[in-house]
């Protein structure tokens, strides 16, 4: 886990102020420690995305909440599949065969 001031030390053109911000209006998400926030891995890689959009790519604050809205569910929806594709490699090849067949159906495509 990397702290507040490390990320300000480590992420360039962040604020301590700004992070703060972030954390209120829940566009980030850090472990609440004693004196300060812990922030995993995967929070500071939405902390750089944030910075890009922001500085780089001039997303207004307003617009910003929908955008990581969007890529929450993206994400979210390409774990799901990850566990679906998972599920049905365990299954019997005629099992596989089947949910490709039907995969295939459902979508109007021909081969997968």
């Amino acid at each position: 886990m990397i702290t507040l001031r490390q990320i300000v030390e480590d992420v360039h053109g962040v604020s301590e102020h700004e992070l703060r911000q972030w954390v209120e209006a829940e566009w980030i998400a850090p472990v609440a420690a004693e004196e300060d926030y812990l922030f995993s891995e995967m929070e500071v890689a939405r902390i750089r995305l944030i910075r890009d959009m922001r500085r780089d790519m001039n997303v207004e604050e307003e617009t910003l909440p929908i955008i990581l809205s969007l890529l929450d569910q993206v994400y979210d929806l390409r774990h799901r599949l990850r566990c679906v594709t998972a599920a049905v490699h365990e299954q019997p090849q005629d099992v596989q065969d089947d949910i490709r067949r039907t995969v295939r159906a459902l979508m109007g495509e021909g081969e997968l």
